[in-house]
């Protein structure tokens, strides 16, 4: 195999595959869509969704689709096609689970920033911010 398609192999099998927000049958979701709430991939009910910057951990903030959940401010998010689907727990907590293209991971708790309301974070590296 020469380099570029050995490259390009090694590229597609690093991208996860179907890791976008979901709706209950596994229909990738975009900005407008659902038209009305539906249930998500991650068993709760999911609302349009828009366009916003998300920053996960210490990364660079990227044009991201925000999805309301729940009604109570839980929320998904895709960056870069990768879901992060967000339950909140209390007023300054939610349980984050990650869709890595095959199942669900757990990503813990996390807790909302005092400097920075529009972050969730876990420990002094974890975070994830919505703007």
């Amino acid at each position: 195999m020469r380099l570029p398609a050995l490259l390009a192999l090694s590229v597609a099998l690093a991208v996860p595959a179907g890791a976008q927000v979901k709706d209950s049958h596994g229909n990738e979701l975009t900005v407008g869509r659902p038209l009305k709430p539906v249930a998500d991939y991650n068993g709760g009910t999911i609302s349009k969704g828009r366009a916003a910057q998300c920053r996960i951990d210490d990364g660079a903030r990227r044009v991201c689709t925000f999805y309301p959940r729940n009604g109570d401010g839980s929320f998904a998010i895709d960056v870069d096609g990768l879901a992060y689907y967000a339950d909140k727990t209390s007023p300054s907590r939610i349980v984050v689970d990650y869709d890595n293209g095959a199942r669900l991971v757990s990503q813990g708790a996390f807790t909302r920033s005092k400097r920075d309301p529009a972050c969730w974070v876990q420990g002094t590296s974890r975070r994830i911010c919505v703007y």
